[in-house]
């Protein structure tokens, strides 16, 4: 017995179409739009969330359902965020989001070993 797989979702059959017509500023080409289009969950109802990058800087997070094939934006910040994993409620109320800042945007100063040593003797 063979298994018969088929494609139910594309990411650029079923998404990137929609971007293009929202008149959001995308990258200048369509090969550009389409490597920073990433898919980063879906959703136990099956929705899938999905993330891309403007050509002003800014980033957003779209939802698509697999049932009606409607595309929706969740939130759009006005820069480049990197998102790691998003969620939303099934109300669509509250999306919770994972991010990643480079190391040289973060203000977070590890201890470094001697002054940690320096504390603990005290």
């Amino acid at each position: 017995m063979l298994l018969e797989f088929q494609a139910t979702f594309n990411l650029h059959r079923d998404v990137l179409p929609w971007i293009l017509t929202q008149g959001s500023p995308v990258s200048d080409t369509l090969e550009k739009s389409s490597r920073t289009l990433r898919l980063i969950n879906i959703e136990r109802n099956g929705q899938i969330l999905y993330t891309w990058k403007g050509l002003e800087g800014f980033t957003s997070v779209g939802l698509y359902d697999p049932c009606a094939r409607q595309n929706e934006m969740l939130y759009s910040f006005d820069n480049e965020v990197n998102i790691i994993s998003a969620s939303v409620n099934t109300e669509k109320t509250l999306l919770a989001l994972s991010y990643c800042h480079p190391a040289s945007e973060t203000q977070f100063q590890p201890l470094s070993p001697g002054k940690f040593e320096r504390d603990r003797k005290d």
